[in-house]
């Protein structure tokens, strides 16, 4: 009978353990998709910000270089604003971030001397553009979504 008594014991010792064990991973998988999902949903409204920002500037600084008259102070005032918007959701460590930074002072440069702004214009768009896409892969691969094999 002890050999019973002690099968039993071993028995539940066993289940009991597999379900903390279970419990345990379970719990983590639930934290990681919930941070995964607050993280992404994060990202999308900061990616969001950053094209509104860049959409802003560059209608702003292409009406300056429309213009016919000198810039005013307040319009100078409002994109350098603008900029330094479109900086603070930038991290000031990567590449194409530096590029996006240096290319909106030149196109803000240019707008007012009224000289080369739409080819500046093109490459600022196409770099914030690189890097709206760069980080969207990013927030899809956090997501777990596997890319889609061209056939």
């Amino acid at each position: 009978m002890d050999w019973l008594t002690e099968g039993v014991g071993i028995a539940i010792a066993s289940i009991l353990s597999s379900s903390i064990v279970a419990a345990i991973i379970s719990n983590r998988a639930a934290y990681r998709s919930i941070a995964v999902e607050a993280i992404t949903k994060e990202r999308i409204v900061w990616l969001d910000e950053l094209r509104e920002v860049a959409v802003e500037l560059t209608t702003k600084l292409a009406a300056l270089n429309r213009q016919d008259f000198e810039a005013t102070a307040g319009e100078i005032e409002a994109a350098d604003r603008l900029i330094a918007r479109l900086e603070l959701h930038l991290n000031p460590d990567g590449s194409k971030e530096a590029q996006i930074m240096r290319l909106s002072e030149e196109l803000r440069a240019s707008a007012e001397r009224k000289s080369e702004y739409r080819s500046i214009e093109k490459a600022f768009m196409r770099a914030v553009r690189d890097l709206l896409k760069e980080e969207w892969e990013k927030a899809k691969a956090e997501a777990g979504v596997k890319k889609k094999v061209n056939s």
